[in-house]
């Protein structure tokens, strides 16, 4: 509470270390110390729930400089997204006055500030032209003569003549608006990836899910404007205006649920618009899309672009469920404008003569040191190098924390054990029980207290390409995430000493890679290693039998001399492979790991609470056997019955349903006889295509094999109208929910599991 009264006075400092970062590893090393003449792009927020969103979009945070000015009464948080480098500040009271001030504030202190951003959360004004949702984004555009943010309580009254808007508000920075309209293309060209940076942000902080994540669309309910909500803002409308459909607007289902950015006019005043008559005229006469409260006081101040993410509909009935997620959104809208807009050179001040005699002493020997770690990075690098950690899907909310709490977690992380297991946890279990989940919230949830430390994790992938499947490719990840994480401590690798050139990409041996691997990690000294390794059985088994025994190597060394090294590793039961000292949780038999699929099934089997279906519940619980991919598929099978209005069928489909997780694939794939040539081509293209293909060559792939003349469809291909969501759900559909594309920067299609290429071709699945 003493922080948050802090940051809402307004005191003169920045935000000191709130927030575990996970992109820039922030707490694991000294953050940077700027000038404040870098910093070129100006963030402003009117509350702390629009601030913590930004704060949780950084790709890196840095220490405040030393030399603010006196009197600078802002808060902020500075950092840097893409190529730019941001500071971050919040109001101290809602307002266009205390916007101005704020500003003044940040401009004095942070001169080569040129361009604003005002995002955060704004009241949507829907009309029949406009169909804004919670959850939208509204991005202020200029329209027809009119400013982008227009003052609607200033201006003049005539006798006989509507209430007139006078003056014009300064426009948002040219550059910045040919950014937006670059961003728009894209978006509209490829989709937006919004959701996704969302979530990668709530992975980051996890503590932030319960106020940030997207409410059910359920409580989306736009009220007529002739319904108001009584004198009792502590009553929610539920219970006080209902849900009759008489007072709500119809609004058709989107076709694909995902927010929508819309660009226009945005209304600004020094009033919150709670009035959805007075909304209504504002908006049809105007063509205002949303309202706020501070935008205007900023933009004669510092030319700014205004972001705000619909909360609520600017009417009586506001409330705060969907305050976290609108803030987010626009961040995150934020963020992809900010990697869409070019570097902006700042102007730095001149050094002095002492520093550039240093600089003269100095600067030959760092530049080279930089020239080959930088060339040692791209070396390590490789595309796919993080893809199947992101693929896969963070743990259910209520699922996974008892490991947090179990005996053998708690023993591996206990240092005077440490002569007893090496640093070693084992997690194995048969396939589909949940393991990769288990390691990625192990990972996520790992405490990051010390500054000098670092988390190392590699998720092997059978279904992916070579590297992702290979001790050479883990072995890269790992020295990768390594270097990168400690780019001040040369003595963890000597790059002096490395014959690294600009000649071509170095070809990476197994023993090299082992030996840079045990060079840096004996040199650790006071510095801290976790490493998750995940899917041993994914890889080739002399591979992991030579990998394990190196890893116990190391881990004998680093004990010898006190260094801080953990290795986590997740497998399936076969093949067995011995370790000396280890600490081994199996997963089936695990009280938690049951309580997580009472927990999955409780929450995801939307079927209704009746008897009936709580019975229908304890029976799939009973059948699962521990095996979580088993009950996702079957709960999204009783699921699609249940939206059917099937609820009469439910049980006998349960029943019907085989316990083996085999015969479950077999199951989906024979049933139904929709498309079945191309379900056959889109399993034979994922299982013998020579490399993953992109979701384009597949929904191309396929299309050639199905259509009778798929020429016209191929040549005359428009992105517009086949977009890449169009694609996803045509492959999804196509493969019957048992293929996925990677989150990856070229994005592939994969099984969903490799239980799934070991029943097609292990089990003789395609007959």
């Amino acid at each position: 509470m003493e922080r948050k009264r802090k940051i809402l006075h307004g005191n003169a400092d920045c935000e000191p270390h709130a927030h575990v970062n996970k992109r820039r590893h922030i707490l694991r090393e000294p953050r940077p110390r700027l000038g404040r003449h870098e910093y070129t792009i100006g963030w402003i927020c009117a509350i702390v729930t629009e601030y913590v969103a930004g704060q949780a979009l950084l790709d890196e945070e840095h220490e405040c400089p030393h030399n603010l000015p006196l009197h600078n009464a802002g808060h902020y948080t500075l950092g840097k997204i893409g190529p730019h480098n941001v500071v971050m500040a919040v109001l101290p009271e809602c307002g266009t006055s205390a916007a101005t001030a704020v500003a003044r504030d940040m401009l004095h202190s942070f001169p080569n500030v040129s361009i604003g951003l005002m995002v955060g959360i704004g009241g949507g004004a829907p009309t029949q032209n406009n169909d804004i949702r919670l959850g939208d984004i509204v991005v202020g555009t200029a329209r027809n003569g009119q400013s982008s943010v227009v003052q609607y309580d200033f201006g003049k009254t005539r006798q006989g003549q509507s209430f007139q808007h006078t003056g014009l508000l300064n426009q948002p920075p040219w550059r910045l608006s040919t950014a937006v309209n670059g961003l728009q293309a894209r978006h509209k060209r490829n989709g937006h990836q919004i959701e996704e940076t969302i979530s990668d942000a709530l992975d980051d902080y996890p503590n932030l899910r319960s106020e940030y994540t997207r409410p059910s669309m359920d409580s989306d309910k736009l009220y007529r404007s002739s319904v108001v909500h009584p004198s009792m803002p502590d009553r929610p409308c539920a219970a006080v205006c209902g849900y009759d459909p008489s007072k709500l607007v119809d609004r058709p289902a989107r076709a694909v649920d995902k927010l929508v950015v819309h660009y226009g006019v945005i209304a600004s005043a020094n009033q919150v618009m709670r009035d959805a008559l007075a909304r209504d005229t504002l908006a049809m006469e105007n063509n205002f899309l949303c309202f706020e409260m501070e935008a205007a006081g900023l933009s004669n101040t510092l030319p700014c672009l205004v972001i705000r993410g619909i909360c609520d509909y600017s009417d009586s009935h506001k409330s705060k469920a969907w305050q976290g997620y609108a803030a987010i959104a626009a961040a995150a809208y934020a963020k992809d404008l900010l990697n869409e807009l070019s570097p902006l050179c700042s102007p730095t001040p001149a050094p002095t003569s002492s520093q550039l005699r240093n600089l003269e002493v100095a600067v030959s020997g760092k530049r080279l040191i930089d020239e080959r770690r930088k060339l040692l990075l791209e070396s390590l690098a490789f595309d796919q190098i993080d893809a199947r950690q992101k693929t896969i899907k963070r743990a259910h909310a209520k699922t996974c924390k008892w490991v947090l709490k179990s005996s053998q977690y708690l023993d591996w992380r206990d240092h005077t054990k440490r002569d007893i297991h090496y640093g070693f946890f084992w997690i194995k279990g048969k396939p589909g029980t949940g393991k990769s989940t288990l390691m990625k919230f192990i990972s996520k949830n790992f405490p990051k207290k010390m500054q000098q430390s670092t988390l190392l994790a590699f998720f092997f992938n059978a279904r992916g390409e070579q590297l992702e499947k290979s001790t050479i490719g883990m072995y890269r990840s790992l020295l990768y995430q390594l270097i990168e994480s400690f780019p001040q401590h040369q003595t963890i690798v000597d790059f002096s000493a490395l014959k690294v050139t600009n000649s071509g990409p170095l070809d990476w041996t197994l023993e090299s890679l082992k030996d840079l691997f045990e060079e840096a990690v004996l040199n650790l000294q006071s510095l801290s290693v976790t490493c998750f390794i995940d899917a041993l059985d994914e890889c080739d088994e002399n591979e992991i039998r030579d990998m394990v025994s190196f890893f116990e190597h190391i881990a004998e060394a680093t004990t010898r001399k006190s260094v801080s090294f953990q290795v986590c590793f997740s497998s399936r039961h076969y093949p067995y492979i011995t370790i000396s000292k280890a600490v081994s949780l199996v997963l089936e038999g695990q009280e938690g790991h049951q309580d997580d699929i009472v927990s999955y099934v409780s929450s995801e089997l939307k079927i209704g609470d009746s008897e009936i279906a709580q019975q229908i519940r304890l029976d799939l619980q009973a059948r699962a056997s521990g095996v979580f991919m088993w009950v996702v598929l079957v709960v999204d099978i009783l699921n699609k019955e249940y939206d059917g209005g099937r609820m009469h069928r439910i049980r006998q489909r349960l029943r019907e349903i085989p316990d083996d997780l085999n015969t479950l694939f077999r199951d989906i794939l024979i049933r139904d006889h929709h498309h079945r040539d191309e379900l056959l081509l889109c399993i034979q293209w994922v299982l013998f295509a020579k490399e993953p293909l992109r979701p384009e060559q597949l929904y191309f792939a396929i299309l050639s094999g199905a259509e009778n003349d798929p020429t016209e469809a191929i040549l005359d291909w428009n992105p517009e109208e086949i977009t890449s969501d169009i694609m996803r759900r045509f492959i999804l559909d196509s493969s019957k929910g048992l293929t996925e594309i990677t989150k990856s920067k070229s994005p592939k299609v994969q099984f969903i599991h490799e239980s799934v290429k070991d029943f097609l071709l292990k089990k003789n699945g395609l007959n």
